[in-house]
């Protein structure tokens, strides 16, 4: 295969822009992890490339629908939530 026929992927380690790329029909490839933080894998498209413009300008997509999936990909991210900070600070909330 030549070089030029791989499609390198696209990932971002940005919530909110993650997000929105899914609420504009563009699926998770996959999560990877990358020093503690999750990093969200999407295939580079055409298409994708227009949807990282459109968010940049200020594009739409349905507010509950994009904060439905942020708050789900808050929850995927960090599972134990509060738990592992209050674990840290000795069981106290800090």
């Amino acid at each position: 295969m030549h070089p030029a026929n791989i499609v390198k992927p696209f990932d971002t380690c940005d919530l909110h822009l993650a997000s929105f790329l899914l609420c504009a029909g563009h699926p998770i490839e996959e999560i990877g992890w990358n020093g503690g933080r999750a990093s969200f894998v999407f295939r580079d498209t055409s298409a994708l490339r227009q949807a990282l413009l459109d968010y940049a300008n200020d594009g739409q997509v349905p507010v509950r629908k994009f904060s439905n999936t942020l708050r789900d990909l808050k929850a995927i991210t960090n599972p134990s939530g509060g738990a592992a900070k209050r674990a840290s600070a000795g069981g106290k909330t800090p």
